[in-house]
């Protein structure tokens, strides 16, 4: 008897496990199991009522800086029951905008509650073109997501080439027409003489040709009084005709290469050339 009994429940177990078998197998794939955790979803519905990005600078982003934007987001719970603390989630870029961004913390709201979020937003150095932050709120059933947009371009990093060209064009053409426009020295009528009597010595020994030293002291004469006659009225006149003097024979003594006891003989007939000259020139203008 026990063995008949037996025998007649062991096809009540294969298909009590045959149905339970088929029950998995006719299961779609990726439908939620009982006893498996799943994200909890409440009801209520939030609705966006404004979402943008706000904000220009600072001035350094004009440079290529890292640039800042402030997003202002108003949203209320339009729904009938109370919505505990939603999680809003949000992230930014270009196009796909992938990158997260944080996102504060929001206290529950009530039926009818509109509440107003600020998020500091801070756009890569040199970025370029339209940027975008696009957000949704986690945990709400019938809530839309949404997107703001900013566009930035570094104004000043992209002319700063063409400033810095336009510069240099600008002091060329006033170099230019200052050179245009600037009066030519008067020529003198008298050309400076200069009567050494004896050839000066070079400072290693021997006379020096007279013909050469006379075209050199004529050189920086023309040098000096191309330099003096533009302010030939100046108060400071008798000075500078003295300090050009001397300049003309430091020239002159270094290309000669003369003798140290040569220097005053030969600045005195320059200082006296140059003063003749002058008031020759002065004379014949008045």
């Amino acid at each position: 008897m026990r063995t008949a009994t037996s025998t007649q429940r062991r096809p009540s177990v294969l298909v009590a496990f045959a149905a339970a078998l088929m029950l998995l197998v006719a299961a779609p794939l990726g439908a939620p199991v009982a006893g498996a955790h799943a994200q909890e979803t409440a009801p209520g519905q939030l609705t966006i009522i404004d979402a943008r990005l706000t904000g220009d600078g600072p001035w350094t982003s004009w440079f290529g800086g890292a640039a800042e934007r402030r997003l202002l987001l108003v949203f209320e719970n339009s729904g009938d029951v109370a919505i505990d603390a939603p999680e809003l989630v949000l992230r930014i870029g270009k196009g796909e905008a992938t990158t997260p961004l944080e996102a504060p913390e929001l206290a529950p709201l009530d039926p009818g509650d509109r509440r107003t979020v600020q998020v500091p937003v801070e756009l890569d150095p040199f970025a370029f073109g339209t940027h975008a932050v696009v957000g949704e709120f986690l945990g709400v059933a019938d809530t839309p997501g949404f997107r703001a947009e900013t566009t930035h371009v570094p104004w000043l990093l992209l002319l700063l080439p063409t400033l810095v060209l336009a510069q240099v064009a600008l002091v060329g053409l006033r170099n230019r027409t200052r050179r245009r426009l600037a009066p030519t020295p008067a020529e003198p009528t008298v050309r400076p003489t200069i009567d050494l009597r004896e050839p000066p010595t070079r400072a290693t020994g021997g006379a020096l040709d007279e013909t050469t030293v006379r075209r050199a002291v004529e050189r920086e004469l023309d040098r000096a009084l191309a330099d003096l006659m533009p302010r030939i009225d100046a108060a400071d006149r008798a000075e500078r005709i003295e300090r050009r003097a001397a300049l003309a024979t430091e020239r002159v003594a270094r290309r000669l290469d003369l003798d140290d006891a040569e220097r005053p003989r030969l600045a005195a007939e320059i200082t006296r050339a140059l003063l003749a000259a002058i008031d020759a020139a002065t004379l014949t203008t008045t």
